[in-house]
């Protein structure tokens, strides 16, 4: 009888390392956020291309990710993004929840969609990761939607994002402002 104890204990040990593992390790690399200040023409470096062509179902954004609204509509709202590449390295699927920042008073986890050639932005419930996967959030895609910024981001300042992924957990990570991807 002992044996068999130790037997059906070291077997729920093995189930236990084996599960731990399976849920497995996100990555991030190359994370920056969009300047909204400090260049001439950053606030709405691309919102003239793509004004004529864009709608957003959640905010008065106007096309461009770095733009303050109230330059727009005069609600007062600033936005910027924040773009990075997520690597899954696990043999599950995971998702992205929801992320953090000081510089924002939200973030909105944001997917950005071509419907009868007019480009909308839309707030998801959550990005997914596939398996083995990576996923990019890029302008015009996937991407991090700063709500409501506590001051102008400007080019050099690093900024802090904390992502809540559904089996990774958190993982915070540091990125740059830029005017564009470098």
């Amino acid at each position: 009888m002992k044996h068999m104890c130790q037997l059906i204990a070291l077997m729920l040990m093995f189930l236990l390392v084996a599960c731990g593992t399976a849920s497995g390790t996100v990555t991030v690399n190359d994370p920056w956020v969009r300047a909204t200040a400090g260049q001439p023409g950053a606030a709405n470096q691309t919102a003239a291309p793509m004004h004529d062509r864009m709608e957003d179902t959640g905010h008065s954004l106007h096309g461009d990710h770095g733009m303050s609204s109230d330059q727009a509509d005069g609600s007062g709202l600033t936005i910027s993004a924040a773009y990075m590449t997520l690597v899954n390295e696990s043999n599950r699927a995971d998702a992205l929840l929801a992320a953090t920042t000081d510089v924002a008073e939200t973030v909105e986890l944001h997917q950005t969609v071509v419907e009868n050639d007019i480009m909308q932005m839309r707030q998801v419930d959550s990005i997914p990761l596939p398996a083995g996967s990576t996923v990019e959030l890029k302008p015009g895609d996937y991407h991090l939607m700063l709500v409501n910024l506590k001051h102008d981001l400007k080019e050099g300042e690093m900024v802090t994002i904390t992502l809540t992924l559904q089996d990774a957990g958190t993982i915070t990570v540091t990125a740059p402002v830029q005017l564009s991807q470098t």
